[in-house]
């Protein structure tokens, strides 16, 4: 495979049931939220960590995962080996990073360093990922970045888990404060999934009194969504740099199912 010295681009992706991305970071997160979104239970806690590897929030990984706060720390915090598909976990890792080498990859995975090597060479040789020597590796060392080819198989690995069913969703929209509405939107922007939430203006309905943040919780029963709703708006605003406060649910709805 050709060499290249430049750091890879960060094209844009479409995934049908999700929409366009702008960066293999933000493709990268999507495909780790809907894996983890449709994991079945015995699998959650290793995925936990691995999306946590590609720059997933603690917040929101307890959100998907409908685990504890604990039991989502002690998951990122585990060091057993992955037993989940390496090569598009590998890929998803190169896509958030931009660049990584062996050493990084293996740190990653909990892999053993031969074992990263002969994974990305052989994702090279299929032409899912490029090689190159730039200024901020170790001499003569191999750095590895996503390829088109690569981009495009994490894209439909997505696509095909955004199309299944996604399981039952709540519906909570709370009340804010019209002076902490622009920060608190910030907030969301940066630790939930684009297609979780929305700042709704009052200006949508009648009944409205002022902005409310509207937001999507995964959740088989209404305890379960609430539970994590409060945890979700408390990192929110922690985010946003503002002082806890107790949530006002504005609305409802119980959960229900929920497709694409």
């Amino acid at each position: 495979m050709d060499s290249d010295s430049s750091v890879s681009r960060h094209d844009g992706a479409y995934v049908e049931g999700v929409g366009w991305f702008t960066s293999h970071r933000e493709l990268a997160q999507t495909y780790a939220r809907l894996e983890l979104e449709r994991a079945d239970p015995e699998r959650r806690n290793e995925l936990v960590r691995l999306g946590s590897v590609v720059g997933l929030r603690p917040a929101e990984l307890q959100r998907i995962s409908g685990l504890s706060r604990q039991t989502v720390y002690t998951a990122i915090r585990h060091t057993d080996k992955p037993t989940a598909d390496l090569f598009l976990w590998t890929l998803a890792i190169l896509a958030a990073d931009g660049a990584s080498t062996i050493t990084s990859v293996a740190g990653q995975l909990r892999a053993e360093e031969p074992v990263a090597e002969s994974l990305l060479r052989g994702l090279a040789d299929g032409g899912y990922v490029r090689i190159a020597t730039v200024g901020f590796s170790e001499p003569g060392a191999a750095v590895f970045m996503l390829s088109d080819r690569g981009q495009r198989a994490l894209a439909e690995r997505a696509q095909d888990l955004a199309l299944r069913q996604r399981p039952d969703v709540c519906f909570i929209s709370l009340a804010v404060d019209t002076e902490e509405s622009d920060r608190l939107e910030e907030a969301a922007r940066a630790i939930v999934g684009r297609n979780e939430w929305n700042l709704l203006d009052a200006s949508i309905h009648s009944t409205m009194r002022g902005p409310e943040l509207a937001l999507l919780i995964p959740a088989v029963t209404s305890r379960e969504a609430i539970n994590t709703m409060y945890d979700l708006w408390q990192e929110i605003r922690s985010e946003a740099e503002l002082d806890p406060r107790l949530p006002k649910v504005a609305l409802h709805v119980p959960p229900q199912p929920r497709r694409p």
